[in-house]
């Protein structure tokens, strides 16, 4: 079991316990990158959209607000569910 101490030489527990921490990071580097390309995908694409829809750019605009809000409501549901962990039976 990994512990850390403090300044005050208390030893500090992980809040949770995570069997392979390489894997975790590598998903969340994973998860980031995908956030970032699917961003960033959708700035390189409102010309195109605009041009082959026939739609203003207000119009356009509204549809990034759409998906921002669309992401900003799913973030912070999805660290929900770590809240939600599997019992381990063999305990």
């Amino acid at each position: 079991m990994d512990t850390t101490m403090n300044a005050n030489n208390v030893r500090l527990q992980p809040r949770v316990q995570v069997h392979h921490p390489k894997l975790a990071m590598v998903s969340i580097m994973l998860g980031a990158f995908v956030g970032m390309f699917s961003e960033t995908s959708l700035n390189i694409a409102l010309s195109q959209l605009m041009a082959e829809r026939h739609v203003s750019q207000d119009s356009i605009q509204w549809l990034v607000t759409g998906y921002m809000l669309v992401i900003g409501i799913i973030l912070p549901l999805s660290s929900l569910v770590t809240s939600f962990q599997i019992k381990d039976s063999n305990r």
